[in-house]
């Protein structure tokens, strides 16, 4: 409908039986033209033309008026779906090759906050399994922080392995962890932290080497969700880890 059809259809149906000059000055519609909008609204069978003297116009019942339509729209909108349909399967069968290269999102995170948050959302959704892996220092803060969501992991029986390098400036953490953590020796100097939830969900930050213990408000991360991409990350990472080292050995050895 026009915007003149459609202001005169609609104060139709607000009102009911109108005269022409008083749906011109109800809608607006310029009377030498509201005329020929109600013969158009007659035509397209959406009004009635009530034959006395002066001539009233009534709404055609909106379920009735637009049965055509909407029927015809039905009709349109099955065909589409079938040609989407159509053009899907298609499309599978054009690129069901695994081998070809696959795009996917990675975030780039800046500052201890927005890290940090990250962090805890992931250990929040963990279902199977958490992977941790950091230097001395890395330890240190992700203990400080997560200390208390590393207990609830434990409750909800979810193993976290905890890898880290053992030193004078995390023998408390280290100690602790080992009472809510699976953890081991790691040969990892550099100032990173790399956290995998249930091998999909990944981080992996770099900390300013020699910077504070307290601080990551220059540090980057990047995060995905792409299982590939997370062990890739993991399986580089585990060639630094030495088996066998366990917080009891170093422990009893000291």
């Amino acid at each position: 409908m026009s915007e003149y059809e459609a202001k005169v259809y609609l104060s139709l149906v607000r009102t009911g039986a109108m005269k022409a000059k008083k749906l011109s000055v109800a809608t607006g519609v310029p009377r030498p033209k509201v005329y020929a909008t109600l013969r158009h609204l007659v035509g397209m069978g959406l009004a009635v033309e009530i034959p006395e003297k002066p001539r009233r116009y009534v709404p055609a019942p909106p379920a009735k008026a637009f049965e055509n339509y909407l029927t015809e729209y039905e009709r349109k909108t099955k065909d589409l779906v079938s040609v989407v349909s159509s053009l899907g399967r298609i499309f599978d069968e054009a690129n069901n090759d695994k081998d070809l290269p696959q795009r996917d999102v990675i975030w780039i995170l800046k500052g201890k906050a927005k890290i940090f948050q990250k962090v805890q959302e992931i250990l929040a959704v963990a279902e199977d399994s958490v992977e941790i892996e950091t230097c001395e220092k890395g330890s240190v803060l992700l203990y400080e922080k997560f200390n208390r969501m590393f207990d609830r992991l434990k409750e909800r029986s979810i193993g976290v392995r905890f890898a880290t390098s053992f030193g004078n400036h995390n023998r408390y953490v280290v100690e602790q962890l080992g009472h809510i953590t699976s953890i081991v020796e790691a040969d990892i100097s550099y100032p990173s932290i790399f956290v995998n939830v249930d091998r999909r969900h990944c981080l992996l930050a770099v900390m300013q080497p020699g910077g504070a213990v307290s601080g990551l408000e220059t540090e980057t991360a990047i995060f995905s969700n792409n299982q590939v991409f997370a062990s890739v990350v993991e399986s580089l990472l585990h060639k630094k880890i030495k088996g066998g080292f366990t917080i009891s050995t170093m422990l009893t050895a000291s």
